[in-house]
């Protein structure tokens, strides 16, 4: 192969930052040497100019404290370079991406390798948007009985619930009783991730008519797709909440193994949500034959996948066979959960869908 350009360095320099340690640049140097860590890990590695120039100008720059420009071309081993001397430091390193890919790259693929070579154990963590989670049950309750140590954090917190209601920045609906809208964007994803596109396709319900359900019947609507939904007497759809546009999109069945017929998506939860446990025995009871089994899933489409919000009760609304087998995709959905919202936010950000 053809030589690599160096990369083009650009510091200021000035008179405080002389006389910096050089223990970096020289940890560096020998990471990057043919008998240094990053030999050891990997016998195929070989030294390229450019990427320890560029490693060693980091490490400088990093020691004095110093802005850094690189103008690096493709082929120089630019991750390494300054994962390398970041992790050396010691020293708290925030990486920015333009990419997702590039964030992926680096904290499953890259960071990992580089820490093992070094025998690093920095904490690395992907910065998102974080939320402390405050449940309306509880926080009702708590306001209602006056359970707090501090008596000022009631009216703090009744501070922040008016705050909320006046305030015009997006409001994303993480899960009501009523709807579970993120959870759904990522049944999507993993559906279209496995499967394709998801328009035109049949998706079965089969248990309670919770806040999942509600939803998939508007998502219907929204990507042209069909769902059946098959609950026990008593527990089905509140019609009155079903517009005349989404009712095109759906259709009940009493008997689950008729819902699951021919369906490319099958799909359950809990038969208690939260707020009901003092159902639990009725619900039992009453969803005794709603169990989602390998003869239900028998009758689904032969590419057919079972997908589940968990946690799950392996024996009431799934069997272990089910849930654990090759059908299954629980667990790429509950990854996609991270995924898609990071997209949310991005998109409620930036007001639009990069192409």
């Amino acid at each position: 192969m053809p030589d690599t350009p160096a990369p083009t360095l650009s510091s200021p320099s000035t008179a405080e930052e002389a006389d910096t340690d050089d223990a970096l640049l020289e940890a560096t140097r020998t990471a990057f040497g043919p008998r240094g860590a990053l030999a050891r890990q990997d016998s195929g590695y070989r030294q390229r100019p450019g990427q320890q120039e560029m490693a060693e100008a980091i490490a400088d720059a990093i020691d004095a404290q110093a802005v850094l420009m690189v103008d690096a071309g493709t082929g120089i081993g630019k991750t390494f370079a300054y994962l390398v001397p970041a992790l050396l430091s010691g020293k708290r390193v925030l990486l920015s991406t333009a990419t997702r890919q590039l964030q992926d790259q680096l904290h499953q693929r890259d960071v990992p390798r580089i820490r093992q070579a070094l025998g690093s154990d920095a904490a690395v963590a992907v910065l998102k948007g974080r939320a402390n989670y405050v449940c309306p049950v509880h926080l009702s309750r708590a306001l209602r009985d006056g359970r707090f140590r501090d008596p000022q954090i009631p009216a703090r917190l009744r501070i922040i619930e008016r705050f909320a209601a006046a305030s015009r920045v997006p409001v994303i609906n993480g899960l009501t009783n009523e709807y579970h809208p993120c959870q759904i964007l990522a049944d999507i994803f993993t559906y279209m991730e496995h499967r394709g596109s998801i328009q035109g396709k049949t998706v079965a319900w089969v248990g309670d008519a919770n806040n999942m359900s509600y939803t998939w019947v508007q998502a219907a609507r929204l990507l042209d797709f069909q769902v059946h939904i098959s609950t026990p007497p008593g527990y089905a759809l509140d019609d009155a909440r079903i517009s005349d546009a989404e009712r095109k999109h759906l259709r009940y069945f009493e008997d689950p193994r008729e819902a699951c017929a021919g369906a490319d998506l099958v799909t359950t939860d809990v038969w208690t949500s939260m707020g009901y446990e003092a159902e639990n025995e009725a619900r039992a009871a009453a969803f005794a034959n709603f169990c989602v089994d390998e003869q239900m899933m028998a009758l689904a489409s032969p590419d057919a996948v079972f997908m589940h919000c968990l946690p799950a009760h392996r024996g009431e609304e799934v069997t272990a066979g089910v849930i654990d087998g090759p059908q299954s995709v629980v667990w790429d959905e509950a990854e996609n959960r991270l995924h898609v919202q990071k997209a949310l936010l991005e998109y409620l950000v930036i007001g639009r869908v990069p192409t």
